[in-house]
């Protein structure tokens, strides 16, 4: 589950 979490957060990261 944080692992997904986690990836999500990465995403966003790249967003930006």
């Amino acid at each position: 589950m944080q692992d997904k979490v986690t990836a999500a957060a990465n995403q966003s990261d790249t967003n930006l």
